[in-house]
């Protein structure tokens, strides 16, 4: 994979994924590194990478928007997953209290 390695301008999560992959493949665990390759994030990120070394700049630009997005939508999903399992285990300390009255 040519864009392992970490770039200025790389988003945390590609980053993170980058740093992945090069664990998996340092330790010939190819499964997960095949897994690591094969995340959306990532497939997006080699896309926009291949549109802009080929020229295709505006084209780039537009994978570069929809991976923007696509990672935002993730942390979005992320953080109102955690609001939801903090306030379910509110809600189960409370009843919990409630029960030993």
């Amino acid at each position: 994979m040519r864009h392992v390695i970490s770039q200025t301008g790389d988003p945390e999560p590609i980053k993170r994924l980058k740093r992945e992959l090069r664990v998996a493949v340092g330790e010939e665990d190819y499964a997960a590194a095949a897994r690591v390759r094969d995340h959306p994030f990532m497939r997006l990120y080699v896309q926009l990478k291949g549109a802009e070394a080929g020229g295709h700049f505006a084209q780039g630009k537009a994978l570069r928007h929809e991976l923007m997005y696509v990672i935002a939508s993730q942390q979005q999903l992320n953080a109102a997953h955690m609001s939801l399992t903090g306030a379910l285990q509110a809600f189960r300390v409370e009843h919990s209290l409630e029960a030993q009255r």
